[in-house]
């Protein structure tokens, strides 16, 4: 960023949805001093305001593709507040930062790109006085709605068990960097039992850090199953059969705490200096014993392994045993998840087949439920 910042050219994207469908315009201004002045003119400036009247309510979010700061900034929003595009919107997401704004803000530096996602981008950075690398997670605009629930849950664990969350805002994480493998590598080197046992004792740290009060701004585990509920799945037996199971489920919660959401065997990685952490939490607030359950769908991308009826038996029994779980509970939470989780892969038009294998894998110990 830099204080003669007038007058460069300022690209951002409006993006609004509306009956599950998203559209796109894109628009120039140059910003000069606090405003905006509209580089494209005529239909297509005034085209998110008239879909905002035929359409009725709508999320509107905007990206800016130009370096600013924060004071220009703050103009930038208050002058999009104040135009007819978003004057009856509903604004979800605030501001996308840039990569500098972050090296800027948290006294980063050395930048190196390692992977991004539909919800962040993530970079390996150095901070002086730090011992070691951190990373930013810079959240695109979908990554500002579904991330900020993670970022909780990190600071609820406090390091134990999973990363440490050193900085964050509505815009980026700054994170603690586990430099090593992850359990995926084991269970390839023929370590699955000892895979799992680094799961189950990584659960136990983050569990350790509970709070019996939910902290606010987290997912709960009714939200989390909406999926299951939806009208639109295919007429499936299993699928009724879950969600009648899911109901009890969701009504008799016991153990109440956060959750991470997400445990796998590529979500635990191996640091030089911690051991396993855990990363990427979804941030759930919800019984203990559904942090258990996706790991007995993992890893993916070992499908003939996972579906192995008596590792999977073996697995269950191991949990149970070595965490005091309930297995009445656990089985159902495992046929109940891997059917919400087939409900995803539909949704995403992507194939259901491995987790309606594992439901079905389940469903003959469930037990007359």
């Amino acid at each position: 960023p830099a204080a003669g910042i007038d007058n460069r050219i300022v690209s951002y994207q409006l993006v609004y949805q509306a009956s599950h469908r998203s559209n796109q315009l894109v628009f120039s201004h140059q910003l000069r001093g606090e405003k905006l002045i509209p580089i494209f003119r005529g239909p297509i400036y005034m085209a998110p305001s008239v879909m905002a009247v035929r359409k009725g309510a709508i999320d509107i979010h905007y990206h800016t593709i130009a370096h600013y700061n924060s004071r220009s900034a703050t103009g930038l929003l208050n002058t999009l507040s104040t135009t007819n595009v978003l004057r009856s919107a509903n604004l979800v997401s605030l501001l996308v930062m840039t990569l500098e704004h972050y090296l800027k803000k948290w006294d980063l530096s050395a930048a190196i790109f390692v992977t991004g996602t539909q919800t962040s981008k993530i970079y390996k950075v150095e901070r002086e006085g730090a011992e070691s690398s951190l990373i930013l997670k810079l959240l695109s605009e979908e990554g500002i709605r579904d991330e900020a629930p993670g970022a909780i849950a990190l600071k609820t664990f406090g390091g134990s068990g999973a990363v440490e969350l050193i900085e964050s805002d509505q815009g980026a994480h700054l994170l603690e960097y586990a430099d090593g493998r992850s359990l995926l590598d084991l269970v390839d080197g023929g370590e699955d039992e000892r895979a799992l046992s680094i799961i189950i004792d990584t659960i136990e740290k983050l569990h350790g850090r509970r709070s019996d009060t939910n902290p606010g701004g987290l997912v709960s585990l009714e939200r989390r199953f909406r999926a299951l509920f939806k009208n639109d799945l295919p007429s499936e037996p299993l699928f009724e059969k879950a969600r009648q199971i899911a109901r009890n489920l969701l009504a008799t919660q016991k153990n109440a705490i956060v959750l991470h959401g997400d445990i796998h065997h590529e979500n635990i990685i191996e640091s030089s200096e911690r051991g396993w952490l855990a990363i990427d939490p979804k941030g759930i607030y919800g019984e203990h014993t559904y942090d258990y359950v996706n790991t007995l769908m993992n890893p993916v991308s070992r499908e003939s392994l996972v579906q192995d009826k008596k590792r999977l038996f073996a697995q269950i029994d191991s949990m149970v045993e070595r965490a005091s779980l309930d297995r009445e509970r656990l089985i159902p939470f495992l046929f109940c998840h891997s059917c919400l989780s087939a409900a995803w892969s539909i949704d995403a038009g992507e194939s259901p087949d491995h987790a309606l294998k594992i439901a079905v894998l389940v469903e003959p110990e469930l037990k007359g439920l």
